[in-house]
C-alpha cells in the first residue's frame, strides 16, 4: 500500500456497527468506480480522545482491536492506520490535519465522511465543512447518509446504553451481529470442572459487559462456533469473589481451550445469577441452562454470519 492514493474514512469506528458499514461500504463503492487503483483505509485514533481529552479512567470499548481488524478484513478495507491520540494532535486544526496526515503523510485522494464525523481542535467543522475544506486541496470528499434504527440515528453511544441496559436485541441489530467480548482463556479455581461442568474462563480487559446474569450464547474458537452458557457475575455458590466470565461449551464433550484467544457472543438473557442451596440445585439449573441455550442456539445459526 505504500505510496498508493487512498480512498478513505476518518473515526473511531467503535462497535463497527451498521451506519459505520454503510459508510465503509461506500468507500469500497468510490475506490471500484473512481480510483481503482487505490487502496481503502479507515484512519482511526488510539487511545480513544474522550480519554485523553476527558482525562477518563481507560474507556471500556465494544470492540477490541483484534476484532476491529477482523472485521474490516472481512469488509474488504485494505488497511486500518492508527494515529496516538495525544494533546498535540488535539490542537491541531482540520486543516493543518489535512495537509500534515490525510494528505502529506497518507496521500488520500478520496476522503468518505460519516453525518456526524468530526476532526481538528475543537470539532469545530461539520462534515459538510470538512468535505469542502478537503475538496479545496483538488482532491474529492462526500458525505454518507445517516443511517437509523426505526427513528433514531445509530451510534456507538447508544449501543453502549443498551448493552448496559441488558437490551442486547437492540444491541445486536445495530451491531449487525451478536455483541461478544475477545480474550485469552485463562486458569480458573478448577470447582466447575471437579465438581459441576467444565468451563472456560475469559478474561474480558476493557470490553463494556452487559449485565450480570446467565447467557444463551456462542463461543468462537478459531473458525469453529460452539453453543455455550455463559455466566457474568460472582459465583455465590462457590464464594463468590471478582467478576468473572465463564462459558460452558455444550456442544463439545472436551473443549479445552486454556491460554487461547476466543470470542463469547452474548445471544440471549435467560436468568439472574443467585446462590444455591447445593450444588445439587446448582447441577439440576444448569442443565436446564444447557437446554435453554441450545434452543436459542439453533435459532440464530439459522441466519447468523459471524
Amino acid at each position: 500500500m505504500s505510496g498508493s492514493p487512498l480512498v478513505a474514512t476518518v473515526g473511531n469506528f467503535d462497535g463497527l456497527h451498521i451506519g459505520h458499514r454503510a459508510l465503509l461500504e461506500r468507500v469500497l463503492e468510490a475506490r471500484d468506480s473512481e480510483l481503482p487503483e487505490a487502496a481503502c483505509a479507515v484512519i482511526s485514533f488510539y487511545p480513544h480522545p474522550a480519554q485523553v481529552l476527558r482525562e477518563e479512567k481507560p474507556r471500556l470499548y465494544l470492540t477490541s482491536l483484534r476484532k476491529k481488524f477482523q472485521l474490516l478484513d472481512k469488509i474488504g478495507v485494505d488497511a486500518l492506520i492508527l494515529l496516538r491520540f495525544d494533546h498535540a494532535l488535539s490542537s491541531m486544526d482540520a486543516k493543518t490535519f489535512m495537509e500534515k496526515y490525510l494528505i502529506g503523510q497518507f496521500n488520500v485522494e478520496y476522503l468518505i465522511l460519516g453525518s456526524d464525523t468530526s476532526f481538528g481542535k475543537g470539532r469545530k467543522k461539520s462534515p459538510d465543512e470538512l468535505a469542502a475544506a478537503f475538496k479545496a486541496f483538488g482532491r474529492k470528499a462526500e458525505v454518507v447518509p445517516v443511517v437509523r434504527y426505526g427513528s433514531r440515528k445509530v451510534g456507538s453511544g447508544w449501543i453502549r446504553d443498551c448493552i448496559l441496559e441488558g437490551d442486547l436485541d437492540a444491541a445486536s441489530r445495530m451491531l449487525g451481529r451478536p455483541y461478544s467480548v475477545v480474550g485469552r482463556v485463562v486458569r480458573g479455581a478448577g470447582v466447575g470442572r471437579r465438581s459441576l461442568v467444565p468451563t472456560a474462563n475469559i478474561a474480558f480487559g476493557r470490553h463494556l459487559m452487559p449485565p450480570k446474569g446467565v447467557y444463551a450464547g456462542f463461543v468462537k474458537r478459531n473458525d469453529n462456533l460452539h453453543n455455550a452458557v455463559i455466566n457474568l457475575g460472582l459465583r455465590p455458590t462457590l464464594g463468590g469473589g471478582d467478576t468473572v466470565l465463564e462459558a460452558h461449551v455444550t456442544d463439545c464433550k472436551d473443549f479445552e481451550c486454556r491460554g487461547e484467544i476466543v470470542e463469547a457472543y452474548f445471544l440471549k438473557w435467560l436468568r439472574e445469577e443467585i446462590k444455591f442451596d447445593s450444588l445439587d440445585a446448582l447441577r439440576a439449573q444448569i442443565a436446564k441452562d444447557i437446554e435453554l441455550a441450545d434452543g436459542v442456539c439453533a435459532r440464530y445459526r439459522r441466519d447468523l454470519d459471524i
